[in-house]
């Protein structure tokens, strides 16, 4: 028998934070509409929030480069599906196994801007260090180690780089 859908562990580990820890119902289509999961406040199934989830184990190799390293992942993302998208946030998943997950909460119109001046595939490196309330979270695609180093050290930062006030910002949902 053939599976009328499956959900990937990124969306399982959405679906299941967002059900413990924040008062939404979690819904899977039925459909593979590049929409994967709905939202909708308990109680009030007026207003659906569409995710798109996106999923990478964290590539630890890093740890060693950078003080306080939580997780590194790695996305591959299409512009014209980005653009295409009923979803209203893009949610990045980063599974870091020896602690917990990472989430970045990223509205697509947001992620639309980051975008311009791209080609049509755009790899997405996205690395968190730090402690969880001074915790960062930057695209560190095509910088050097020290580059890196010295970013995550408060060095200088260009905005499309920086990623951090999406890191694990639920409240984005409200």
């Amino acid at each position: 028998m053939k599976a009328f859908f499956t959900v990937h562990p990124g969306e399982f580990l959405v679906g299941d934070y967002i059900t413990q820890h924040l008062k939404f119902d979690v819904w899977v289509p039925a459909k593979d509409t590049g929409v994967d999961l709905l939202l909708t406040p308990r109680g009030k199934s007026n207003r659906a929030i569409k995710l798109q989830v996106k999923f990478s184990r964290s590539y630890d190799d890093d740890a060693a480069k950078f003080k306080d390293f939580v997780a590194t992942g790695w996305y591959t993302l299409d512009r014209e599906k980005i653009g295409k998208s009923e979803a209203v946030y893009w949610v990045f998943v980063i599974a870091d196994f020896r602690k917990k997950a990472q989430f970045l909460i990223v509205p697509v119109a947001e992620l639309m801007k980051r975008i311009r001046g791209r080609g049509h595939k755009w790899n997405l490196y996205l690395t968190v260090c730090g402690k969880k309330i001074k915790a960062k979270c930057f695209d560190t695609r095509d910088l050097s180690d020290e580059e890196r180093v010295e970013l995550f050290a408060d060095g200088p930062v260009s905005l499309e780089r920086d990623y951090t006030s999406f890191l694990n910002k639920w409240t984005l949902l409200d």
